[in-house]
Parts: C-alpha cells; structure tokens; sequence
C-alpha cells in the first residue's frame, strides 16, 4: 500500500494496482485487510472519476504513462471497474467490515451514475 501511494495519481497505474490488490486479496489469506479498507475504498473511489459540483471527472493534469511501459503490460487490458470489482468481491467476507464500506461507495456512486438524476451528461448532444 505505501508503494501505491508513492506514485502520482494515475489511472493507468491505479488500475495496475488494483489488479494486483485483487490477487493479493484472493490468494493471500493470512493478511487481515480490514486496517487497509479506508484506504482501498477511497482509491476505488477516485478511480472512478466522479465529477464534483460543476466541474469534470478528470483530473486537473494528466500523468502520461510511457509508451514502453504500457507495452509491458498490454498483453493484459485491465479497466478500472473489473479490477475494483473483484477486489471488492474477494473483501466480502462473513464479519468483515469490507460490506460497510462497499455499500457506503455504491451510494455515492448511485448519485452519479443513477439515470434519473437529470444532469446533462444524461442527454446525448445532437
């Protein structure tokens, strides 16, 4: 966790991470993950881009990823929300504390992506 939080914020290296928390979290059964919850629940958060007020989803600079360094890792497309996904599923476990924090994104997820909520995003631009 101190290694992913010494690089810049950037989504390539965010899904990266969360690719390999996922196996972590599935193989290694010995570790007691419920201290890093806070900490994986709000990176899952900030992956997902949620816009804030009027602004937009993305970040005010983009941290470019070197064309080499994605080759390393092309034979594996890996998208934000799968990796999230099985992270999150591989946390939920009986008297795990893993399902609080899951219901606590999904509602401040649902406030955006609901598509009842009228924003323009909502509308497609002809």
């Amino acid at each position: 966790m101190e290694l992913w939080d010494s690089i810049p914020n950037c989504q390539f290296w965010n899904s990266q991470w969360t690719a390999v928390v996922a196996r972590v979290v599935k193989n290694c059964k010995f570790i007691n993950w419920e201290c890093f919850l806070p900490i994986l629940f709000t990176r899952f958060l900030n992956m997902f881009e949620v816009p804030v007020a009027s602004g937009s989803g993305s970040y005010p600079f983009s941290v470019d990823v070197p064309r080499n360094t994605r080759f390393l890792f092309s034979n594996k497309t890996v998208t934000p929300a799968r990796t999230i996904a099985k992270s999150v599923v591989y946390l939920l476990k009986p008297s795990s504390v893993a399902q609080e924090h899951f219901e606590k994104l999904v509602n401040l997820l649902e406030q955006y992506y609901h598509p009842s909520n009228g924003g323009s995003w909502t509308y497609s631009l002809e």
